[in-house]
């Protein structure tokens, strides 16, 4: 009896475990079409893939990195030392007719059915009421890696159940020497 609890233990924990992990995000999976976080900074490119910038980019240096945000009409681009950081679209396609989906197939526009049909089930998920910024409720359903370092979540309208937006992110860590102390920040 004692070998036959052990059995079922072990087996409901592998079986936890798989399902933990099966939806690991990688950094391969923090792709939108052509780009993906870590990817170089190429400003040329992100004109061709979503026009020119909606107003001149805002800039700061952080803890000895250089970070620039990038808002054009179709997407919300973050840079740290000329690496892409984070990225926001909210159209199914660039203006040069690429489409911007993420590699596991889902664009803009998508159901929330067809998301968890190939993600599974989120990390987390948050509901957001309406408000005076947005005139119907949503929904985001952020999936990640396993350390939280990788992020891909996609922001659906609870209304209709199609994705609005997604976006993804990469977090960076950088080493800060400061009286004598060596500090990790992660951004």
């Amino acid at each position: 009896m004692k070998k036959l609890a052990t059995l079922l233990l072990c087996i409901s924990l592998l079986f936890v475990a798989s399902i933990t992990y099966a939806n690991d995000i990688t950094l391969k999976d923090c792709r939108i079409g052509p780009i993906g976080c870590g990817d170089a900074f190429d400003m040329g490119q992100m004109n061709d893939l979503f026009g020119n910038l909606i107003k001149p980019a805002g800039a700061a240096n952080e803890y000895g990195s250089r970070l620039m945000f990038l808002l054009f009409h179709k997407s919300f681009v973050e840079v740290c030392d000329n690496r892409l950081h984070e990225i926001y679209v909210y159209s199914g396609y660039a203006n040069n007719g690429v489409v911007l989906s993420t590699p596991r197939g889902i664009v803009v526009g998508d159901n929330l059915d067809k998301v968890l049909r190939l993600y599974g089930q989120p990390t987390f998920a948050s509901h957001y009421k309406k408000d005076k910024d947005y005139d119907h409720a949503r929904d985001s359903y952020v999936y990640t890696s396993s350390d939280f370092r990788n992020r891909l979540s996609f922001t659906v309208n609870s209304d209709t159940n199609q994705v609005e937006y997604i976006s993804t992110k990469q977090k960076i860590s950088v080493v800060v020497k400061e009286n004598g102390k060596t500090h990790k920040i992660i951004f």
